[in-house]
Order: structure tokens, then C-alpha cells, then sequence
């Protein structure tokens, strides 16, 4: 995914969003226990949850519900994307 598309934006904007403390507690990433943020290397994405004092079971959690909201989000806004890359129907 290159890092200048539209793609990687939004993505990268999803993830600092889930920090926000206008998110509700139970789905926020609480900056307290743990840090989230997108990496891109050559194309290359993934998604980093660094836990804080030894927060991971907090950390196990936020990060399996952030990337079911991801993949959600993607199936929503980019199902070309999805079916493309991971043969999600286009329905």
C-alpha cells in the first residue's frame, strides 16, 4: 500500500482516531496502558499496539478489537481493496 494513497491515510487516521478520547472507553485505546499507530515500510503496512507496563492482556484485547474495526471499516469504504486482497465477497 503505498504511502502517499488515500488508502493509507484513512487508515493511518483510523488508528490515531481510536486513541481519541471522544471514543467510547470500552473500544478506545487508552494512551495510558498502550500506544497505536500505523507503520509503513516499501508498501509494506502494519498496524503497532506497544503496551505499557506490562499491560498485555489490555494490549491482546485492543488490538484483536482494532483489527476487527479495521477490517469492518476497509469492508465499508474499500471493498475493492478487500475483495482484491483478501477474496472478500463484493456483496
Amino acid at each position: 500500500m503505498p504511502s502517499r494513497s488515500t488508502l493509507y491515510s484513512d487508515l493511518n487516521s483510523f488508528v490515531k482516531s481510536r486513541s481519541d478520547r471522544s471514543i467510547p472507553k470500552h473500544r478506545r485505546v487508552d494512551a495510558r496502558y498502550a500506544e497505536v499507530f500505523c507503520n509503513n515500510r516499501q508498501g509494506d503496512v502494519s498496524i503497532v499496539l506497544r503496551v505499557k507496563n506490562n499491560q498485555y492482556a489490555y494490549g491482546l484485547n485492543k488490538l484483536v478489537n482494532l483489527a476487527h474495526e479495521i477490517f469492518v471499516q476497509l469492508s465499508d469504504s474499500y471493498a475493492d481493496y478487500m475483495a482484491e486482497n483478501f477474496d472478500v465477497p463484493q456483496e
